[in-house]
C-alpha cells in the first residue's frame, strides 16, 4: 500500500468529497464520520466475502485469522488471547527483547556517528519477529536472521493488492509459500517462554489458529511498527520540533499520537457491504467493496482543523482519536491499539535515542 500511486489517488480523493465512488474498486470513504459508522457497523459491512481482505487472510492464512473474523466468533477468539496482550508483556517486549539494539543505537549517536534509521528498524523488527515465533537465531547470523525474516514479512504485505477482490491462483500460492516459511520457523520454536507462539497455545489455540494469528500479528502490528518509526523520527526532525521534545518529555505521547495521525501506517482498509444501508445520505449498496481510507478520515479538519499541520500539543477529540487504528469496543484494526503504552516503548526509546 506504500506505492506513490496508491497516495497519489487516496490525496485525490480526499480533495474530491468524503465519500466517492470509484468505478471498478467501490466506495471510497474519507469522511471521518461515515469512516467509523462503517468500522462500527457489523451488520451492514463485513471483513469477510469478495472484496473484503478477509478473502486474502482465507487464501493465505486460513479461516481463523482473526482479521477476516465477524460477530461472535471474532469476539470470542478475541476474549482468549486478550490476557496475553498485557503492560507487563509489553515491558518484556521492550525491555529485553528490544533493549540491546536500542541501547547499541544510543551508544553509537551519543558517540556522534550517523545511523541509518530504516535498515536499523528493519533489523529491529526481525528481531521482534524471532521473538514472536520463539526462535533463536544462530550465534554470529543474528542481523543476517533478523533481516531475512523481516524480508519475508515485506513479501508477505506485498501480496496485498487494492485492486484484486481475490488473489489469483498463483499469486495465493506464492503468498502461501512465504506464509508457510514464516510458520515453519514457529513450527521449529524453541518455545521461548514469553514468546508470542508459547503463549498462544498456553491459551488453548491449536496448530494453526496459532499460525492464523502470529499472520495478522505481522500484518498489521509488527510490520507497521516499522513503517511508523522512521516516519514519526523524520516528521519530528522535518518540523524542527524534535529539540522541544526532548525539553518537554511529558509531550511524548501526544507526539507519537500526532505523528501517527499525520502518516497512518496502514492508510486504508476494506469491507464489503453485506446488506445496503445509508449513512449521512450516503448510500452503500449490497456486493460493494468499501474502502474506508484511513489516512483521509485523519486528515478531516471538521475533526483535526489544520489537518497537515503538525503539532505536538494538538488534543486528539473523542471523535478523531486513534481512528486509524479501527472503532468499536474491539477496535479490529489493531489488537495491540487497546493497550497502555509502557514508558520504553520502542517508539519513546528510538525517539529519545
Amino acid at each position: 500500500m506504500s506505492h506513490p500511486i496508491v497516495f497519489i489517488l487516496i490525496e485525490l480523493l480526499r480533495r474530491i468529497g468524503g465519500v466517492v465512488r470509484v468505478p471498478g474498486l467501490g466506495v471510497a470513504v474519507s469522511d471521518a464520520s461515515v469512516a467509523r459508522a462503517v468500522l462500527a457497523d457489523e451488520e451492514h459491512f463485513s471483513k469477510t466475502g469478495p472484496g473484503s481482505a478477509g478473502v486474502f487472510y482465507d487464501q493465505v492464512m486460513g479461516r481463523r485469522a482473526l482479521l477476516n473474523m465477524d460477530g461472535a466468533e471474532h469476539l470470542a477468539l478475541r476474549k482468549r488471547i486478550g490476557d496475553l496482550f498485557t503492560p507487563s508483556y509489553l515491558k518484556v517486549v521492550a525491555h529485553e527483547v528490544l533493549a540491546p539494539s536500542l541501547g547499541d543505537l544510543e551508544r553509537q549517536l551519543n558517540a556522534g556517528e550517523t545511523v541509518d534509521l530504516v535498515p536499523f528498524i528493519h533489523l529491529l523488527t526481525g528481531r521482534m519477529m524471532c521473538h514472536e515465533l520463539g526462535f533463536t537465531p544462530p550465534a554470529g547470523r543474528e542481523d543476517r536472521t533478523y533481516q531475512e525474516l523481516y524480508d519475508l514479512g515485506e513479501r508477505l504485505i506485498s501480496s496485498l493488492k487494492l485492486t484484486s477482490r481475490r488473489l489469483a491462483p498463483g499469486e495465493a500460492l506464492r503468498a502461501r509459500q512465504t506464509f508457510d516459511e514464516l510458520m515453519g520457523i514457529a513450527r521449529r520454536s524453541d518455545s521461548a517462554e514469553n514468546s508470542m507462539v508459547a503463549r498462544l497455545r498456553s491459551a488453548g489455540l491449536d496448530a494453526n489458529e496459532v499460525e492464523a494469528v502470529l499472520g495478522s500479528l505481522f500484518l498489521v502490528g509488527t510490520q507497521s511498527v516499522s513503517t511508523a518509526l522512521p516516519r514519526i523520527v523524520a516528521v519530528l526532525l522535518d518540523t524542527h520540533q524534535m529539540r522541544r521534545l526532548r525539553a518537554e518529555p511529558q509531550l511524548m505521547q501526544q507526539a507519537i499520537d500526532e505523528a501517527l495521525r499525520l502518516i497512518v501506517p496502514s492508510p486504508l482498509t476494506l469491507r464489503r457491504v453485506s446488506k445496503s444501508v445509508v449513512i449521512d445520505g450516503h448510500r452503500f449498496r449490497e456486493g460493494e467493496r468499501a474502502i474506508v481510507l484511513m489516512y483521509n478520515a485523519a486528515k478531516d479538519r471538521r475533526v483535526f482543523p489544520a489537518p497537515l499541520l503538525f503539532d505536538i500539543e494538538r488534543r486528539h477529540p473523542a471523535a478523531g482519536r486513534h481512528l486509524w487504528f479501527g472503532v468499536g469496543k474491539r477496535r479490529p484494526e489493531c489488537a495491540a491499539s487497546r493497550i497502555p503504552q509502557p514508558s520504553g516503548a520502542p517508539e519513546d526509546r528510538v525517539i529519545r535515542c
